[in-house]
């Protein structure tokens, strides 16, 4: 008889998760880490402080340094009938060049970014959803250096699949675009993401993902969320 309520306990649960397992409308805080290899003189931070101020130093060449970039922000995203509307607002600030902080050093700097995505998504089966879309972001980085705005376009679409009654994977492939007036510069590159999501609850879940360009692989995000699905 145990056994029996057990069974039916979990197939309740299994069901009762599954038949609605996707939500494209929430409100979402996240947290992003972004690193970046550089290619930079063969100095540590010491010895350029040093060269810049008595000119004793003499070295050359070229070494990988990592920068390291930390942001939060949220996202409200809704869903008109299986058509997407999703706004974004990020900030983040370089934590880390040269192995320390700039901050300490007296070198502030911030980033802002604002964007919106329209898209859409269907579900072939209730464990399977695909979506869609474009989207326009705009960046503004102010630093002692001076201050640049960027303009990203952004096209693509991916894949969420629900392994479990609480967890889902995703996976996501867009070609992006960006132009900073500025710099006069522009870059393409692909950008892909793949990331897990725990539902614990109808309401509420948590999701972690990666991210990297395609051409630039010096580039990696990594990326954790709590969402709060209507």
């Amino acid at each position: 008889m145990q056994k029996s309520f057990l069974a039916l306990a979990i197939t309740t649960l299994s069901t009762t998760a599954i038949a609605e397992p996707f939500s494209y409308k929430y409100l979402e805080i996240n947290y992003t880490e972004t690193t970046q290899d550089i290619d930079a003189p063969g100095y540590t931070y010491a010895d350029l402080e040093a060269d810049f101020l008595d000119r004793s130093t003499g070295k050359s060449g070229q070494v990988t340094q990592e920068l390291e970039i930390e942001g939060y922000g949220g996202t409200l995203s809704w869903d008109f009938d299986n058509v997407l509307l999703r706004v974004t607002h990020q900030r983040a600030e370089i934590s880390k060049i040269f192995g320390l902080d700039p901050s300490e050093y007296g070198y502030d700097n911030d980033a802002k970014a604002t964007g919106v995505f329209v898209g859409g998504h269907g579900e072939p089966d209730e464990k399977t959803s695909f979506f869609g879309g474009i989207g326009y972001t705009r960046e503004a980085f102010d630093s002692v250096i001076g201050s640049f705005d960027t303009d990203i376009v952004s096209f693509g679409g991916g894949v969420r699949y629900w392994v479990l009654p609480m967890v889902e994977v995703n996976a996501s492939l867009a070609l992006v675009h960006a132009r900073s007036s500025d710099l006069d510069a522009t870059e393409t590159d692909g950008q892909y993401s793949i990331g897990a999501r725990f539902q614990p609850l109808k309401m509420v879940s948590i999701g972690a993902s990666y991210s990297s360009l395609l051409d630039n692989n010096e580039v990696d995000s990594i990326s954790v969320d709590a969402r709060y699905q209507f």
